[in-house]
């Protein structure tokens, strides 16, 4: 590398160093790859439960709105086809979240019996 080239490597690391926030940064260096390993299934598990919610929220809004549309009589459904329907979405709904919740917030003895089966 010439010299011009040395110096926009390192202009260009040192703005993408400093465009990061302090909160983003790990010192991996001061961490093993088990903390390495349980940070990245921080992050994964925080991307799923935002991509969850928001694909709940959506299902729900969708929902009302059939809802809106039999009362106000654009759509057609036999009562027994949107008990059917309420029901199922309200315990698909329920289901996830109770999933995220444990995975996301284990119990103790989960955590700890995990972290036996790794030693």
């Amino acid at each position: 590398m010439n010299d011009t080239t040395k110096v926009l490597v390192k202009q260009t690391a040192d703005a993408l160093y400093n465009s990061q926030s302090p909160s983003d940064l790990v010192d991996s260096s001061a961490l093993s790859q088990d903390e390495l390993d349980q940070e990245s299934d921080r992050k994964l598990k925080k991307t799923y439960a935002y991509w969850f919610v928001g694909i709940l929220i959506g299902q729900l809004v969708v929902m009302n709105m059939v809802f809106v549309g039999h009362g106000l009589g654009w759509l057609s459904f036999d009562e027994l086809t949107l008990r059917f329907y309420t029901t199922s979405t309200i315990l698909e709904v329920f289901g996830v979240i109770f999933i995220i919740v444990n995975n996301l917030f284990p119990s103790s003895k989960a955590v700890v019996s995990d972290r036996k089966s790794h030693l």
